[in-house]
């Protein structure tokens, strides 16, 4: 009878030490993560791992830009880069804008600026010469109003530059044109009318066939 009281004593003891050494566990592992968010925080929910790669993905992407270079009558002609939607006229301005000699009436300042495109803003001295030239006065091609307008929506699918359209910015982004040349593409357009095909354009003085050659490829006309 004492033996079996004895080993159910100890039986007791065992069973109480086990449970005071849980508690103990237990009480230092609350310590260590307190609190319910805690406990979920260590089960991350589905999805969320996802959700994480795209904020980073978000996070680490570059910015789009579009560099033009900026040449001419501006205060710091340099390249630059702006962002996508700007204007001839936000270019400028990043080059510090224009200098007491520019002369913009052949250059329209509302012009969506592309990728790669340089920008020359002449001189009054190099706009009078060519209004010498050509007897047409500068700025004369704008008096329809449309014609930066066509000339980006007829040129945005091919990225070739319409001849019949473009505006001395645009025609100067060609390989060998100038605003000189660019100036006399549109005078003879507005004195002759539209050009029939692309040859047309070795009918303006200065294009020869070595100059055509370089162009033939990068305009079209409708």
């Amino acid at each position: 009878m004492l033996v079996a009281r004895s080993l159910q004593t100890k039986t007791w003891i065992k069973i109480i030490v086990g449970i005071v050494f849980i508690g103990i566990v237990l009480i230092l592992f609350l310590e260590r993560y307190p609190g319910k968010e805690s406990w979920t925080a260590l089960v991350p929910e589905q999805g969320e791992p996802l959700e994480i790669a795209a904020a980073v993905d978000e996070e680490v992407q570059a910015p789009q830009f579009l560099t033009v270079e900026i040449a001419g009558e501006v205060h710091q002609p340099y390249v630059y880069d702006v962002l996508p939607g700007s204007r001839v006229i936000d270019g400028i301005e990043a080059a510090g804008g224009l200098t007491d000699s520019a002369d913009t009436r052949d250059t329209n300042l509302a012009a969506l600026l592309v990728d790669g495109m340089k920008v020359y803003v002449p001189s009054k001295a190099e706009v009078k010469a060519v209004e010498v030239t050509t007897g047409i006065k500068a700025g004369s091609s704008y008096v329809s109003g449309s014609t930066a307008i066509k000339s980006e929506a007829a040129q945005s699918d091919s990225g070739k530059v319409n001849i019949n359209t473009a505006d001395s910015v645009r025609l100067q982004t060609l390989n060998g044109v100038g605003p000189s040349t660019a100036q006399k593409i549109i005078a003879y357009r507005t004195e002759k009318g539209a050009y029939i095909t692309i040859d047309d354009i070795k009918k303006v003085s200065g294009i020869g066939d070595k100059t055509y050659e370089k162009l033939k490829d990068h305009i079209i006309v409708e």
